[in-house]
């Protein structure tokens, strides 16, 4: 039976370590801030018709069908057409997405639609208005600050490590600057 061995990490690791979490950082956060915007863009659109949207009855014409990452879930997505003035517009359901039983085929349902844009709609219900924007606003922020402090731990570990490194070397960590 052999000895367990100890691996001594090199410059080079702990370079690529720090490079690996500095990436992560800029990534991770951008990421972020993409989702936020979108979230943002998303809560004024459902501001914008919850206070200055006019409502019109549409009706269910079709189902636009999504499969899941799992073949055999299929979601339904209701395909609504509806009038304004003389103009007809069609929207497809925004998440979540449905069954087909919530919507049926022929129904009529209420439209919520932006005034100056009545190509904006959406089904007027809570979901269908306030769930993107809701749940990007409360589990984005959630995940931006378990992924930082999740990346501050790695960060401190490098720190620690490039800190052994030095000792073990006879350097200090000023040397470096």
């Amino acid at each position: 039976m052999t000895p367990a061995r100890r691996v001594i990490e090199t410059e080079e690791h702990l370079n690529l370590r720090r490079s690996a979490i500095l990436s992560l950082f800029v990534i991770g956060n951008l990421f972020f801030i993409y989702l936020l915007a979108r979230g943002a863009f998303s809560g004024y659109t459902a501001w914008r018709l919850q206070f200055t949207g006019r409502v019109a009855t549409g009706n269910v014409v079709g189902y636009r069908e999504a499969r899941d990452i799992r073949p055999h879930i299929i979601r339904y997505y209701p395909i609504i057409e509806y009038k304004v003035g003389t103009q007809t517009y069609t929207i497809s359901s925004d998440p979540p997405p449905g069954n087909k039983e919530d919507y049926p085929t022929g129904s009529q349902v209420g439209v919520v639609y932006d005034p100056a844009d009545p190509s904006i709609a959406r089904i007027n219900s809570w979901e269908e208005v306030w769930f993107y924007p809701e749940f990007i606003f409360i589990f984005v922020p959630i995940a931006f600050v378990l992924g930082n402090l999740s990346l501050l731990r790695a960060w401190l570990g490098y720190r620690e490590r490039l800190r052994r490194y030095k000792e073990w070397q006879g350097l200090s960590l000023q040397d470096d600057q």
